[in-house]
C-alpha cells in the first residue's frame, strides 16, 4: 500500500475523483472553493499550481491516472486490484469530534468507490486517531488544512515537517532528528525539498525569505504530497459589547506563537 500511495499518479487520480464543489455545498454550506493545501491567494507565498492543481472533478481523468498507477485490473464487481492481485481497499480515519470531517469523509469514500477504490470512512476518538497517526499505523486521515502566512510557521502540508505531516510520519521523524525504528530516511527528492525549507529558515532578509519560500513551495507543488478539498470556510468570534477596536476579520491563530497575532490596541470600557 505504501508503494501505491507514494505513486504520484495514484494521488492525482484520487484528487480528480473528489467532487469538491458538492462537499463545499453540502458540508460547508457553500463556503470556500475547491483547493489543495496551499498559501491563500493574496499572500506573498501564493502558488497557483500548488493551490489549484488536480482540483477539477473529472472521473475520466481519475480513472486514467489510476490506470497509469498500475491499478488497471479490476474484479468482477469493477473494483480495482493491487499489483499483487489483492483488492485495493483502505480506511480513511476521521476524528468524530469534527462532524464536518466525518461528512466529508463519507462523501470522499463514495467518490472513490465510483472509480473502483474500496475506501471506507472510519470516525473515531481524536486521541485514538492521533495515537495511530503518530505510530504511522493508518492508511489515510482527514485533518484541517492551512492558509495565509501560517505557511512559513507550519509547513506541515508541504513536506514531512513534523508528526502533523500525517502523510509521511516516518520521514518527518527523520527530518526532526529521530534515528530509531520509528524514523525512516526519505528518498533524495524529498531530502531536496527539506533542504529548500532550511534555506527559508536561514534567509537573512524578508525578501530573501519570500524568494526561498517560493522556490520551496514550487518543489512541493511538483511533488504533490497530500490532497486538499477546499479553502477554509469563514470563522467567527464572540465579542463582548464593551470591547473596542476589534479587527473586522477573525484571526486564525492556532498556527501562530501564543499571543503573536493579538491586536494589542484592543481594549475594554469599564461599566
Amino acid at each position: 500500500m505504501r508503494e501505491i500511495f507514494q505513486n504520484k499518479n495514484f494521488r492525482i487520480g484520487v484528487s480528480y475523483a473528489i467532487n469538491r464543489q458538492e462537499i463545499i455545498d453540502t458540508v460547508f454550506m457553500g463556503q470556500g472553493k475547491p483547493a489543495q493545501p496551499a498559501p491563500l491567494e493574496g499572500t506573498p507565498y501564493y502558488n497557483k499550481q500548488l493551490a489549484t492543481q488536480y482540483t477539477e472533478y473529472d472521473v475520466k481523468k481519475a480513472n486514467e491516472y489510476l490506470d497509469k498507477a498500475g491499478l488497471a485490473k479490476r474484479d468482477a464487481n469493477g473494483m480495482r486490484l493491487r499489483p499483487d492481485g489483492k483488492p485495493l481497499s483502505f480506511v480513511i480515519e476521521v476524528a468524530n469530534s469534527f462532524v464536518e470531517h466525518v461528512d466529508a469523509g463519507n462523501l470522499i469514500a463514495k467518490y472513490l468507490k465510483a472509480v473502483g477504490i474500496n475506501a471506507e470512512c472510519k470516525p473515531e476518538d481524536r486521541a485514538l486517531l492521533y495515537q495511530r497517526k503518530d505510530a504511522n499505523d493508518l492508511d489515510a486521515m482527514i485533518w484541517g488544512g492551512e492558509g495565509g502566512f501560517g505557511s512559513i510557521l507550519d509547513p506541515r502540508n508541504f513536506f514531512p515537517y513534523n508528526t502533523e505531516s500525517a502523510f509521511a510520519v516516518a520521514w518527518a521523524k527523520w527530518y526532526m532528528g529521530v534515528r530509531d525504528e520509528t524514523a525512516e530516511e526519505p528518498p533524495a527528492e524529498v531530502k531536496k525539498i527539506m533542504d529548500a525549507f532550511k534555506k527559508v529558515q536561514t534567509a537573512p532578509t524578508i525578501e530573501g525569505q519570500i524568494k526561498a519560500m517560493k522556490t520551496f513551495l514550487q518543489m512541493s507543488a511538483d511533488y504533490f504530497f497530500c490532497i486538499g478539498v477546499s479553502t477554509p470556510p469563514y470563522g467567527y468570534g464572540i465579542v463582548k459589547n464593551n470591547m473596542r477596536n476589534v479587527p473586522k476579520k477573525m484571526i486564525f491563530a492556532w498556527q501562530f506563537p501564543t499571543m503573536a497575532p493579538y491586536n494589542t490596541f484592543t481594549f475594554f470600557f469599564e461599566k
